[in-house]
């Protein structure tokens, strides 16, 4: 027979005839028989199971054999401790002086009196180490050993909501029928049979074994009623079996699912996924498979480590050329900048004198008109003023202004010497852009002329010192 294409897990069922290995996919890969006397089984499988299976492919193992104990305690919570505790007691008479292998799952159950259900399974170490010493034989890696129907109720809680009491057939490929009567979580009854080829007598026997078990579990539990008959396995019953079924045990028959390998899958990944399954494998086996797991997962880890510091080298490495590229474009524009900014300066340092002879030659202009606004309105005075000394700076302060001091006489005339005085001062306040300070000086006197004989020139002469600006 041709190996797998791929690594992929592997089943192998084994039961009181032997083994049996299938794919996930539900392949067979062929039987595997039981060894004669005085023949070990590693070595009569392992070559079978490398001729048809990959190096280093898992293993998982459903056990279906007589040999196998299995109970179901309703108990309180328990530690998995305890639990492995109470395997190994419970099982220690029922072993004899045979050494067994045992395990144990804890679920929850309200049906259970202490809300939890036990599952308790033992196995002779002998059997279990041959099938172990096989499978490793093959290079192979065993990987979980799961009940029969600890694997069926997995798989059947996939297929909806059960009832608190359920009656379930269930029918393998080689016809071998398993009928199991749970009550919430815990396997309350099970009984194993073959089904004959004929379609009648396999009818006939099914009823028989049905009613069997209904008188059966009806003498210990009066008020106990089935509605319905589940069956996994088949998918078509005869209309005469029905109605016989439903005139005679009062129940109806559902039929769940045609075949019973998905179940079994479906029930063996749901129980390796728990964190307290149920696991027949010795616990050296066990050990040994959390260090190859945890030796993976540490590869693994340094896998991705090595490939986080590779993808942050290449990740730095591209922002170190990104940055240089940056560095260079700045320093390419900053040479260009520093150019233009030279050129810059240049002109400034060519145009700097002449703008400051246009501001020399705008100022000048600008002093001179204002000089000449000045000019022209000091130098009009009235009748009666003479002027005597007339001072004119310009100031330091922008904008432009002219300072003036202005020293004269004020005659008498007709009238008072002040009066031409208070013309004059009129006519300067009038000017646009003069602004006089108030008179500081001003003195009034009578002008004599010295001679041969002196006499009065004039009457009452004002002096006066008149300051002010104009802008």
């Amino acid at each position: 027979m041709s190996k797998p294409l791929a690594k992929t897990t592997v089943t192998l069922m084994v039961d009181d005839q032997g083994g049996e290995l299938f794919l996930e996919s539900g392949e067979n890969l062929g039987r595997l028989p039981e060894p004669g006397p005085g023949l070990p089984l590693a070595a009569l499988w392992g070559p079978l199971l490398r001729e048809r299976v990959v190096p280093a492919t898992e293993v998982q193992i459903i056990v279906d054999r007589s040999t196998m104990l299995l109970q179901c305690q309703d108990v309180p919570f328990l530690s998995p401790k305890e639990q492995r505790e109470a395997a190994v007691r419970i099982f220690a008479a029922e072993g004899g002086a045979a050494e067994l292998v045992s395990s144990a799952a804890l679920d929850v159950d309200a049906l259970a009196e202490g809300g939890q259900v036990l599952w308790l399974a033992a196995l002779p170490r002998v059997e279990m180490d041959g099938w172990v010493a096989a499978v490793q034989a093959a290079g192979l890696i065993p990987v979980s050993a799961v009940p029969f129907q600890r694997a069926l109720l997995q798989g059947l809680a996939s297929l909806g909501e059960a009832p608190p009491d359920r009656l379930l057939l269930a029918v393998d490929h080689h016809a071998a029928a398993h009928l199991c009567y749970f009550r919430g979580r815990s396997l309350a009854l099970q009984r194993g049979f073959g089904i004959p080829a004929d379609p009648a007598e396999a009818e006939e026997l099914i009823y028989e074994e049905v009613n069997r078990l209904l008188q059966f579990l009806k003498q210990k539990n009066r008020g106990l009623v089935f509605h319905a008959m589940e069956i996994v396995g088949l998918d078509e019953l005869s209309a005469g079996f029905r109605a016989r079924v439903r005139s005679a045990l009062r129940m109806d028959l559902s039929f769940l699912a045609p075949a019973l390998w998905p179940v079994l899958m479906e029930g063996v990944r749901r129980e390796r996924s728990r964190k307290g399954r149920l696991n027949l494998l010795p616990l050296e086996i066990q050990e040994a498979g959390n260090t190859r797991v945890f030796k993976h997962l540490v590869w693994a880890c340094a896998a991705g480590v090595g490939v986080l510091f590779l993808g942050a080298s290449i990740f730095l490495y591209s922002q170190e050329l990104l940055l240089e590229r940056e560095v260079a474009r700045a320093s390419r524009l900053l040479a260009d900048r520093e150019s233009r900014t030279e050129a810059e300066a240049r002109i400034v340092e060519a145009r700097i004198p002449l703008l400051r002879v246009m501001l020399a030659e705008r100022r000048q202009g600008q002093a001179a008109a204002a000089l000449s606004r000045v000019g022209t309105a000091i130098f009009r005075p009235p009748q009666g003023i003479q002027l005597e000394k007339v001072e004119v700076q310009e100031t330091p302060a922008e904008p432009l202004a002219l300072a003036f001091t202005i020293t004269g006489l004020a005659f008498t005339e007709r009238s008072f010497s002040v009066g031409p005085l208070a013309q004059y001062l009129a006519g300067l306040a009038r000017e646009p852009g003069l602004t006089l300070e108030p008179v500081a000086e001003a003195t009034i006197s009578d002008r004599v002329v010295e001679g041969r004989e002196a006499h009065l020139d004039q009457v009452a002469i004002t002096r006066f010192t008149l300051k002010g600006t104009a802008k």
